[in-house]
C-alpha cells in the first residue's frame, strides 16, 4: 500500500465506525477535542493522523487502534 492509499483506509475505518455509532464529524470532533477540519482531512483520507491521534480517536469510538488499522500490512 502507497501512503496515501494508508491514510485512505485509515480514514474510512474512522469515519465507518463513527457512522455505526450514529455520530456526526462535529460530534466525534467535539468528543476527541479536535477541530472538526482536522477530522474531516483525517476521514477524508487527506490528513494523516498520528498513532497517538489514532488511539485518541479509538477510544472516543469504543474501539481500538487494531480495528481502524486493520488490513494495512
Amino acid at each position: 500500500m502507497t501512503d496515501d492509499e494508508i491514510s485512505a483506509h485509515v480514514g474510512h475505518a474512522i469515519a465507518n465506525r463513527r457512522k455505526e455509532l450514529g455520530m456526526t464529524v462535529q460530534g466525534l470532533a467535539e468528543k476527541a477535542e479536535m477541530n472538526r477540519p482536522h477530522l474531516v482531512k483525517i476521514e477524508s483520507g487527506k490528513g494523516n493522523p498520528t498513532i497517538l491521534t489514532i488511539s485518541h480517536l479509538s477510544r472516543v469510538l469504543d474501539t481500538n487502534p487494531s480495528q481502524l488499522l486493520q488490513g494495512i500490512a
